[in-house]
């Protein structure tokens, strides 16, 4: 397990022992050090910050390697949101845009950093992969999430969403959109099978277990647990109050 924190602290917990990293805090990085997004691959890491990207070698316990937007003009005052591996190419999410670099690159090298033009203008919030397409939400108004891979056109996922969408997930095979007041599960034809709605949110991110309930991370009502049949419980105790985040 790996957590990161708003002040640039992460923390590897392992065999029931946490190790700290330091790195960041003593960095010398002036601007926010808040990890945004975590995604793993095997044995790695991949943090998303607000200053940067940073890949953690979990076996090894180190740091492997690490950016800081501030080190190119171009990438000054960006803020990376959240970062997904796809097709040999890492895909981050930037305040401006979407941009890729290769996976055997050295990422420290922000000019190799390609921007994406394919999916328009404007931000991108969250990220996920599923049914071997890119799926991401649009920083707009209206959040649109879209589907696309390399050669082909953008494509908008229709959830009939009306509250905002915090984030977008790939779980037990479902595509999972978390918005404000809802959770809901998309099938490999992109259609929503299942939807769970409350007012007593917001959501902030859900998982879904291998028996096929759904954790759900909520501000008021901590950790939510949502059964296929729309019931709902959750561990007692006010530890599970402000759930901000699952893996």
């Amino acid at each position: 397990w790996i957590a990161g924190y708003q002040d640039g602290q992460i923390d590897l917990i392992k065999n029931g022992k946490i190790k700290a990293f330091p790195d960041l805090l003593s960095a010398g990085i002036s601007s926010s050090r808040k990890v945004q997004r975590i995604f793993v691959t095997q044995d790695s890491a991949w943090l998303a910050c607000d200053f940067g990207l940073v890949l953690v070698d979990m076996r090894q316990e180190v740091i492997r390697n690490s950016v800081l937007f501030s080190d190119n003009p171009l990438f000054t005052g960006q803020q990376c949101v959240d970062f997904v591996t796809f097709q040999n190419f890492g895909y981050a999410a930037l305040s401006n845009g979407l941009y890729r670099f290769p996976l055997g690159a050295n990422f420290k090298n922000l000019t190799l950093w390609e921007k994406i033009n394919d999916i328009g203008a404007g931000g991108v919030r969250s990220l996920a992969v599923y049914q071997n397409q890119l799926v991401y939400l649009k920083n707009d108004q209206t959040d649109s999430i879209m589907r696309w891979a390399p050669g082909q056109s953008p494509q908008l996922v229709n959830t009939g969403q009306s509250s905002p969408i915090r984030s977008l997930r790939t779980s037990q095979n479902r595509l999972l959109v978390v918005a404000d007041e809802s959770v809901k599960t998309l099938n490999s034809s992109w259609q929503v099978d299942f939807s769970y709605s409350e007012a007593f949110g917001p959501f902030r991110e859900a998982v879904i277990s291998k028996e096929g309930e759904i954790f759900a991370a909520s501000d008021r009502r901590g950790l939510v647990i949502i059964s296929q049949n729309g019931a709902t419980g959750g561990p007692p105790g006010p530890e599970t109050k402000n759930v901000y985040d699952l893996k």
